[in-house]
This record gives C-alpha cells, sequence and structure tokens, in this order.
C-alpha cells in the first residue's frame, strides 16, 4: 500500500473552491512521486463543504487518478449521511474512502462497530480507511473494535491513527498477529511519523508534504528500508515548518505558506476558521525561509 499520503487543503477565492491552485498543488505533489493525496479531509474543510462541492472536487480530482492514488474524506455524525457519501464516491470509483469516526454524539463501541458495518456494506469497489481522530470527534475507536471491524470486513485496508499515542500502534499489531491478510497502520502525525513507523507502521497522512512533498518521501523510504538515523536526519531538517504548520488550528497556517509560496491565490478559509494571528504570519514568513533553504 501506499506509504505517503498528501492531506490537501481545499482553496477559496472570494467563497468559491479555486481548481487552478488545486490542479498546481496536485501537480507538484506527482512531480515529488508522492503516491496518494487525501481530499475534503480534516485538512480540506470537509465539514464546510456542500455536497455538491465534494462531489465536484472528487470528480475534478478524477482526473489524476492514473498519476496519483486519490482518497476522499468522509465524516458524518448521522451514519445514512456517511453512507451516502461512500455509495457516491463507490460509483464515481474512487480508489480509497478515509472514514472518519462520528463526531459530538459520541458513539459506543457497538455504535462505532455498526457504523463502519453499513459504510463497508455500501461499497463494492473502493477500499476503506478508518480515522481515529479523538482530538476532532470526542469518539476514540478503540483497538477491539479495530480488530474486529478488520476481521469482518475485507473493504478495510488502513487505519490512519491520530491519537497520538504510539503505544496503541504496537498494541494493535500484536492484536492483529493471525489476521493473514494486509492492513496498514498510518500515522495522522507529521511530528511523531518516525516513531511511529519505528513501533510498527507504514506510512503518514501528512500535512507538511504540501510544501516540502520530495523530503517527505524521503522521511517513509527511509523508513521503509529500516533506515531510521537517515530517516531523522530528514525529520530534524522539518522539525521547525512542521511545528509553525501547526502552530494553529490546520489547514489555517498551510494554506498561508502555500500562499506565500504562490501556489495559492489566497490564504482564504470558510468560517468558523478565520485567517491566520498577525504573530502566527510572522512565524511563517521565518519559516519559509528555512524552507526555502532545503528545497
Amino acid at each position: 500500500m501506499e506509504r505517503l499520503f498528501t492531506a490537501i487543503p481545499t482553496p477559496f477565492i472570494n467563497g468559491k473552491i479555486d481548481y487552478l491552485s488545486l490542479e498546481k498543488l496536485i501537480n507538484i505533489q506527482i512531480d515529488n512521486n508522492v503516491e496518494a493525496i487525501v481530499l475534503s479531509g480534516s485538512t480540506g474543510e470537509v465539514h464546510s463543504l456542500s455536497k455538491d462541492e465534494w462531489r465536484e472536487l472528487i470528480q475534478f480530482a478524477k482526473k489524476f487518478q492514473e498519476k496519483i492514488s486519490i482518497v476522499t474524506g468522509i465524516s458524518a455524525n448521522i451514519t445514512s449521511h456517511a453512507v451516502e457519501y461512500a455509495k457516491i464516491a463507490d460509483k464515481m470509483n474512487i480508489k480509497y474512502i478515509l472514514v472518519t469516526t462520528p463526531y459530538y454524539n459520541k458513539p459506543q463501541q457497538e455504535g462505532l462497530y455498526e457504523h463502519f458495518k453499513c459504510i463497508c456494506k455500501a461499497v463494492s469497489n473502493t477500499k476503506i480507511i478508518l480515522y481515529n481522530v479523538p482530538s476532532r470527534t470526542v469518539t476514540d475507536l478503540q483497538n477491539e473494535t479495530i480488530k474486529r471491524l478488520i476481521n469482518d470486513f475485507p473493504q478495510i485496508v488502513a487505519l490512519k491513527d491520530a491519537t497520538g499515542k504510539l503505544e496503541r500502534v504496537c498494541d494493535l499489531k500484536h492484536k492483529l498477529s493471525n489476521i493473514k491478510r494486509s492492513f496498514t497502520i498510518l500515522s495522522g502525525d507529521d511530528a511523531t511519523q518516525i516513531g511511529f513507523n519505528a513501533m510498527g507502521g507504514e506510512g503518514v497522512v501528512s500535512v507538511v508534504s504540501n510544501v516540502a512533498p520530495k523530503l517527505c518521501k524521503n522521511i517513509q523510504d527511509a523508513c521503509k528500508n529500516n533506515d531510521y538515523k537517515l530517516a531523522l536526519r530528514y525529520q530534524n531538517d522539518l522539525f521547525t515548518i512542521s511545528n509553525a504548520l501547526f502552530c494553529e488550528t490546520n489547514p489555517v497556517p498551510v494554506k498561508y505558506l502555500l500562499y506565500k509560496l504562490n501556489i495559492f491565490k489566497s490564504p482564504e478559509c470558510r468560517l468558523p476558521l478565520v485567517e491566520l494571528s498577525n504573530k502566527n504570519k510572522d512565524l511563517i514568513d521565518k519559516t519559509l525561509l528555512n524552507l526555502k533553504c532545503l528545497l
């Protein structure tokens, strides 16, 4: 399975999706041998997109599918809504859907199992990546539930783990040791991706790779070759940039940096997200000097 997934922000100009900027960013990912992109995820402001915009965004991305794997994010706290989006992605022949645990209503583990069960039964060709991000959803998909889902539904091929708890990777690998089919555990955090891989992970869904795709690819290639010393060297080079891109809520900082790099025409986000503070604009501007030395 792919190891480097870039979580793509959705560029806006005057409230509308800026497809020219989006195409520019996707082509940069392709040119730097990034293996996959995630559209309409947390970084893509999925909760701010209408259904029509979401469908149009995915339709636009389809033209790149021969060059890069396409993942579309699905985030809904009503199961029937998640199923509806999954069916659309499946009909459009999207390779993967990244499905977030339901937010706000805090379902029990059995409810989470049933939620993903309904989604699995709704798709025929599209593969499913589970997305566990308790910091945004207040819901934690426990490893026992993940194991149960993997046992029951072959459509589930990976997990994006954004819990920030590296020990859970080792625990899940142990729980899955008797499962004969392949299953990939992806880090949801740039800063800890090396430790995550060392504990049994096999890749990352990255925000930093929007602006430093080659270096991020180098990190994952080094980890794949068990050269963690080299991976750490690359990671240290990116440390300042990685920290800066999370100085405020993602994707606000990365949109500003893409704007400063002349990849996006605007750093615009949709409410309730607002533009980067002046203090953190200065931080990103200083970071940009460091980034240009690395690229």
